[in-house]
């Protein structure tokens, strides 16, 4: 006999269903959330974006700056608009000598990070200098900066300097019938020297560079010359620095920029790369050094880690020096091209054209402090 479901059992089933009307609700409410969600997520990766290139771009500013103080040079942050790239350009020392000691009977004397430089010719000697000891010149030798790699003497990479060039040392020259005198030298790269003027009896300082052009398309020789002001047989602090955004060579002594008396830039091949760098003497062998020198040092110019500004963001500037850098001085101060207007970094994130949803401006002050503001719509 068949048995029929009681109503009893069929109303139980009934209340564990759903209709069609409360699952499409339900489903609805879900969506909704979601929705929210993932709009906040990508609201919270746009703002995370924003603010790591923020830190990014502080982060480059700043290292500019500590860069300018730390080696009492002038120091650039360089932007691309057009590209999104923003980076440091400064100089770093990449050669030290203090001439304290000579070494393997006399045949070498040896400088900070780990060169060496090479006697060649005469006998060199130790004397007196403006600190401790320094190197007395006569004539007869000088010295081939080396370092060692593996068994052999090679020359130093770290002077390859085609992006810029600085040298400073202490000398005490002596007349000895030579016009010029050689302090240092790369050959084909760089060279800076004293003129000995008969009128005077004192020396002018002349030095020359081989550097890239700004577009760094190619290489400019610099050369430059002060009035003759070094007096013979004093100790006299000595200076050049020329890199690719410049226009030349700026020569200072006893710490004065000076007047140039002669200056020039002619374009150039290429200068060889792997070249002799001497210290009292031109490379090979010429025009040699008469007199102390002591504490010298090289620096190269050097741009420092490249940043691309995320592809979601547009990068622009205000009230660059040359219309693509901004300039600290040796003491962390912007220059005199930033005077009247401070420049600006923004940061901007455009929606739908030309609105901005959200921006961050970085303002550097007269003394190279920072003001950073964010905005979002």
């Amino acid at each position: 006999m068949k048995t029929r479901p009681s109503a009893k059992g069929h109303g139980r089933a009934a209340a564990r269903s759903f209709t069609m009307v409360e699952l499409l609700v339900v489903m609805s409410v879900i969506m909704i959330l979601l929705g929210i969600g993932v709009s906040v997520y990508f609201g919270l990766l746009r703002v995370n974006a924003m603010q790591s290139e923020k830190y990014a771009v502080v982060a480059i500013i700043q290292s500019a700056r500590s860069t300018a103080r730390a080696e009492s040079s002038e120091t650039f942050v360089c932007i691309e608009p057009e590209t999104g790239r923003i980076y440091p350009f400064g100089r770093e020392k990449v050669g030290v000598w203090h001439f304290e000691t000579l070494e393997d009977s006399p045949s070498r004397t040896y400088g900070a990070l780990g060169h060496a430089a090479l006697v060649t010719g005469g006998e060199a000697k130790l004397t007196d200098g403006k600190v401790n000891k320094a190197l007395l010149f006569d004539g007869t030798y000088h010295l081939r900066c080396k370092m060692l790699r593996g068994a052999q003497w090679v020359e130093i990479p770290a002077y390859d300097t085609h992006e810029g060039v600085a040298i400073e040392a202490s000398v005490a020259p002596v007349h000895s019938g030579a016009d010029d005198m050689t302090i240092m030298s790369r050959d084909g790269w760089f060279g800076m020297s004293l003129r000995y003027d008969e009128t005077s009896k004192k020396f002018a300082l002349v030095a020359f560079a081989v550097v890239l052009d700004a577009d760094e398309a190619g290489y400019l020789k610099h050369s430059a010359s002060t009035a003759p002001v070094i007096r013979p047989n004093e100790w006299t602090h000595v200076s050049m620095s020329c890199h690719k955004l410049s226009t030349g060579i700026t020569l200072t002594i006893n710490g004065v920029e000076q007047d140039l008396a002669g200056s020039g830039s002619e374009a150039i091949p290429a200068p060889l790369s792997d070249t002799e760098t001497a210290i009292g003497a031109a490379a090979g062998g010429a025009e040699y050094f008469y007199g102390r020198i002591d504490h010298l040092i090289i620096s190269a110019y050097v741009v420092d880690t490249v940043h691309q500004v995320s592809q979601k963001l547009a990068l622009e500037a205000e009230g660059l020096a040359d219309g693509n850098t901004i300039r600290f001085g040796p003491s962390g101060e912007l220059t005199a091209e930033h005077e009247g207007t401070p420049p600006r970094v923004l940061l901007k994130e455009y929606k739908g054209g030309n609105v901005v949803s959200s921006s961050v401006t970085i303002t550097v002050g007269p003394m190279g402090a920072l003001d950073v503001e964010t905005w979002n719509k």
